[in-house]
This record gives structure tokens, C-alpha cells and sequence, in this order.
């Protein structure tokens, strides 16, 4: 792609894996902690349960339509009155296309480690809204499968909360966190419908994960042919990307 020109193809692929890897990162992370808090005796955990899974039920672009107005440019927006209250200055959002680095930190990266742009990281905090509540369904559900006696055997070994967590929860959890780190990057390689509607002009291209790329050629009516030809090379990577999570995590998945 690059001793042909094609930048804006290459640029895609970074961004969408910039979009997928801080995506699912935090999608299983949070859900997991959420998960392993509803797990505890808690009053109301169906009700809980229940707002869990609104933001995953909710139609995309309704979703997006209602985080674009809250992600806004403008100074009384929704977010930057809330950051205010904080006292940070307001920011553009889905119109910024500097790096998240240099926003945070003042500092001018150049190149992959420079991140995704603000504008794409109000893109990935709608996708972690989105399904960090599934995530935190589906492993409270593997949670509730392991064996209490296995609990109960460590800690008359003296053992920690954490490293029970550590040497049981996780190592129990490993084929539901796999299944939901696979399906979660096939996901967020696809992702689309709210990324379109949250794009802006004034981000530039930073938003332009290889579908919205793809999906441009096609609107163009005079490149078919080279969108298939990229939506080619996005099955082919996902099929890599699947074939190397599992050749990773093989050796660690415990099905017993």
C-alpha cells in the first residue's frame, strides 16, 4: 500500500485498529469488573442486570445521533458543561483531528504511537457504552457457573480475595474472555453505522476506519471494483486475527 500510494487505505487499517484495541480493552475490562461486583450479594442485582443492557439494545444511530449532540463543539455542550464543572477548557470532540497524546499531554507525536484522534476516541467511548453492559451479562453468567467449593477450598488455605481472583476467576473465565475478545474484534473491525453518523468534516479523515473507507469507494460509483477488493483484504485479516487469538490463547484456555 505504500509503494502504491495508497495511503488512505493503510491510514483505515491504523485507525481501525486503534478503534477496536481500546475498544475491547475496556469493553472486557470494565465488564469484568462490573460483572464481579454484581456477582457479590447485592439488592436489586436483576434491576441492575436490566440498565446493563439498555445501551446494547439501543438502535446505533439513535445512539450516535444522541452522542453527537453531547460530544458537540460547542461550549455549553453537554460534556464540556460537565469537564467545566472540573475546570478544564471546552474541546471539540468529534470536530478535533489533533492525537489524543498531544491533547492530553501537549505533546506532538508523529506516527502509529501518536493515537487515535479526539474526534475517533469519542467514536470508541460510544462503543464502550455500547457493550461493556453485554460484556458484563455474558461474564457474570460464566461467574455464576464456577463452583462455589472451589471459593471456599482457597479461602480455608488462608487465601486472598485477589488471589483468588488471580488463580481462580480468571483461569475459569479464560474460554468465555477469549470467546468475547474474538467476536469483539470482528465486531469492531465492522464497525460502521455510528461511526458514520458521528463522523465530521472537521475531523478530517481520522475517523475513517477501513469500512467507512470501503464504503466511500462504493459511494464513488466509479470504484467497485477496488472496494471488493478492500473488502477482500478486511476478510482476510480478520480471518489472520482470529486464527492468531486462537494460536495465543490455546495453551491458556481451560475448559474442564
Amino acid at each position: 500500500m505504500l509503494i502504491l500510494g495508497d495511503e488512505d487505505f493503510l491510514n483505515s487499517l491504523i485507525y481501525t485498529f486503534y478503534y477496536s484495541f481500546f475498544t475491547i480493552t475496556l469493553e472486557v475490562g470494565l465488564g469484568l469488573i462490573i460483572a464481579f461486583a454484581l456477582y457479590q450479594k447485592l439488592k436489586g442485582k436483576q434491576f441492575f442486570q436490566m440498565i446493563l443492557l439498555f445501551p446494547y439494545i439501543t438502535p446505533a444511530v439513535m445512539g450516535a445521533a444522541v452522542f453527537f449532540i453531547i460530544f458537540g463543539k460547542a461550549e455549553n455542550s453537554l460534556l464540556n458543561e460537565f469537564i467545566g464543572l472540573f475546570g478544564y477548557d471546552p474541546q471539540l470532540w468529534l470536530f478535533d483531528k489533533r492525537p489524543i497524546t498531544e491533547v492530553l499531554f501537549g505533546v506532538k507525536i508523529n506516527g502509529f504511537l501518536a493515537g487515535p484522534s479526539l474526534a475517533l476516541t469519542s467514536a470508541i467511548i460510544y462503543g464502550i457504552w455500547s457493550y461493556t453492559g453485554y460484556y458484563a451479562i455474558i461474564l457474570l453468567a460464566g461467574l455464576s457457573i464456577i463452583p462455589t467449593e472451589l471459593y471456599d477450598a482457597a479461602k480455608s488455605e488462608g487465601a486472598s480475595r485477589w488471589q483468588i481472583f488471580i488463580k481462580i476467576t480468571i483461569p475459569l473465565l479464560t474460554p468465555i474472555i477469549f470467546f468475547l475478545l474474538l467476536t469483539g474484534f470482528i465486531n469492531t473491525f465492522q464497525a460502521f453505522n455510528h461511526i458514520f453518523i458521528m463522523k465530521t468534516s472537521s475531523a478530517g479523515s481520522t475517523m475513517n476506519v477501513v469500512t467507512i473507507e470501503i464504503f466511500d469507494h462504493f459511494w464513488d460509483r466509479v470504484k467497485f471494483g477496488y472496494a471488493a477488493a478492500e473488502a477482500v483484504v478486511l476478510f482476510i485479516l480478520l480471518n489472520v486475527l482470529a486464527i492468531s487469538q486462537y494460536v495465543l490463547f490455546r495453551k491458556r484456555l481451560n475448559y474442564e
